[in-house]
């Protein structure tokens, strides 16, 4: 594939966002039907700096606080209201607070935690570093950094750094009703709540009173069972009861907790203008016409580190920017991609693959929807800038491509004639073939084929990919399905004309429900490697530690563990 230019462009390889502090937050307090109240000093500022006409620090705690209204999930005192009160008490109006002042804030506006921190500029590259204080005894429960090559990229990322403020705030409130398999719940929109969202369903424990000091302390919670929102009315949910402990049942009264596995996927900023995402450098070809096309992995910024392109069950499509190495890979907040200035949005589950479609030398995406439908995103930018035009079907036989369900695409020369085809899974657990009756400039799709007549089958949410599994030279086929089971059927005909059994070897490997498994050199090239992204969006790497003819996998690395 050919090298894209990195010139003129605003480099994406320093924006990121980490965690600093890894902590437990004594946050079970903060949760209540009301939403968090809490406040945003305005951050200090390293150097005199203004953007818009005002000073850096006094518009990134708006930003902020646009960001954190946004979610539902906070009550955020106004910033006006919050001067006046700073001032009247003659307390600091940006950046470091003591104790004594958080505590003062907190009991003159009655808010339980403040948000502060500072804003530096080194070169063209800015530092926010976000610390959130405890008001009843000043200490810092998290702190949050975001780097973006200028202000405009720091606030697009805001909405990330809300969306991961509020997963540490869990909100609660009650089971008001119970009908069969269903629940409602006293939250909704006005509270936060998403469809998709988590419930705990628990009892309360019985206070215990300290035997020193007299005070009474909670005692854990006791879990009934869990619940997954389907439908939001303003004030209230309906809730599908996904399991209930051994013995018991959720009734109306039970607490409803939302659970830190909450479902619903973060809102990550709108993507500057990147690099053009270059092919990962691989070894040569393993079979003839092999098709440079990425499926999970992908170095999107040009650093030469592993970057990971992932789809999710709301149809958007994410990259996550590798901000470690490729021995040890570390991945930020993600970044939902853009197709004619909208974010990419499909019918859910998507699943995303980049190649180069047209044959012009930039990467495309092509991204299958859960209806079984096939979207195309063109790259329309220069050799150095990336910009896709917004979605076209996928087409074959003259009509949309369908495979009836979660389509799920994989890119290869299937039949050695030098043109791109498309091998295509589904939600019935079958693999489709669909041979490129056009041109690699202007692929034509003929009819599908099942292999094996539909009697090759995993079960159902098939996920291919194409790999020399063997060390033959041969196109073999890797198959992960909605179990979390990968399977392996080895080519037994041709590159020209492959031949497969109906039943595969299945890996002594268990990952997340919809594995969706992809072959790379990792570690080094050839190396035969296997990465899978699953459901929960969790994604794994298991190195290799047998050889090319005989893979063996001893270990598993989560590369990313954010559920969603």
């Amino acid at each position: 594939m050919k090298r894209m230019a990195m010139s003129g462009i605003v480099p994406l390889c320093g924006l990121f966002l980490a965690l600093l502090l890894s902590v437990t937050l004594p946050l079970d307090s903060f949760a209540s039907t009301k939403k968090t109240r809490m406040a945003v000093i305005d951050f200090e500022q390293k150097g005199e700096q203004e953007f818009r006409g005002k000073q850096v620090g006094e518009i990134v705690a708006e930003w902020l606080i646009t960001s954190l209204v946004k979610t539902g999930r906070f009550d955020v005192v106004e910033r006006s209201q919050l001067q006046k009160i700073l001032k009247e008490q003659q307390l600091g109006l940006t950046g470091m607070i003591s104790q004594e002042t958080a505590a003062k804030v907190g009991e003159l506006l009655g808010v339980k935690v403040i948000i502060t921190g500072s804003v530096i500029r080194l070169g063209n590259v800015y530092d926010v570093n976000t610390r959130l204080i405890n008001v009843e005894d000043g200490s810092i429960l998290k702190a949050e950094k975001i780097r973006g090559p200028g202000l405009d990229a720091i606030e697009r990322m805001m909405d990330s750094l809300a969306d991961l403020i509020k997963k540490d705030f869990p909100i609660e409130g009650y089971v008001v009703m119970v009908t069969g398999k269903r629940a409602m719940i006293d939250l909704g929109k006005g509270h936060g709540v998403e469809p998709g969202m988590r419930f705990l369903a628990l009892r309360k424990g019985a206070p215990v009173r300290h035997p020193v000091t007299g005070k009474m302390l909670r005692t854990e919670d006791i879990k009934i069972g869990e619940m997954a929102v389907q439908s939001v009315d303003v004030d209230t949910s309906w809730a599908e009861i996904l399991q209930e402990e051994p013995g018991v049942k959720i009734a109306a009264g039970n607490v409803a907790k939302s659970s830190t596995l909450e479902t619903v996927a973060t809102a990550p900023a709108a993507l500057p203008k990147p690099a053009p995402p270059k092919p990962i450098a691989k070894p040569a070809p393993m079979y003839a016409g092999s098709l440079q096309a990425e499926k999970i992995i992908v170095d999107w910024n040009g650093d030469g580190i592993y970057d990971l392109i992932l789809g999710d069950r709301e149809g958007f499509v994410t990259v996550y920017l590798n901000q470690g190495t490729n021995d040890s890979p570390q991945y930020g907040v993600g970044m939902k991609l853009r197709a004619g200035g909208k974010e990419i949005k499909v019918k859910g589950p998507s699943t995303p693959y980049l190649v180069d479609w047209n044959g012009n030398g930039k990467i495309d995406l092509l991204v299958g929807n859960g209806g079984g439908y096939l979207h195309l995103f063109l790259n329309s930018g220069s050799e150095d800038s990336l910009d896709f035009t917004p979605g076209v079907m996928v087409q074959a036989a003259g009509k949309d491509l369908d495979v009836g369900g979660r389509a799920s695409p994989c890119v290869v020369d299937w039949n050695e004639d030098g043109k791109k085809d498309l091998i295509m899974g589904n939600s019935s657990g079958e693999i489709f073939l669909y041979l490129n009756e056009g041109s690699n400039e202007q692929p034509v799709f003929g009819k599908p084929i099942k292999l094996n007549r539909g009697s090759l089958d995993v079960g159902s949410n098939s996920s291919p990919d194409v790999a020399d599994w063997n060390g033959d030279g041969k196109k073999d086929l890797v198959i992960g399905n909605d179990s979390g089971e990968v399977f392996v059927f080895l080519n037994k005909g041709t590159n020209e004309d492959p031949q497969y059994d109906n039943k595969g070897e299945k890996l002594p490997l268990k990952f997340g429900p919809d594995a969706s498994p992809r072959m790379i050199g990792w570690s080094r090239p050839g190396s035969n490697d296997l990465v899978v992204a699953d459901r929960t969006g969790e994604v794994t790497l298991c190195r290799n530690t047998g050889g090319p003819q005989s893979p063996a996998f001893s270990e598993k690395k989560v590369l990313r563990a954010g559920k969603r």
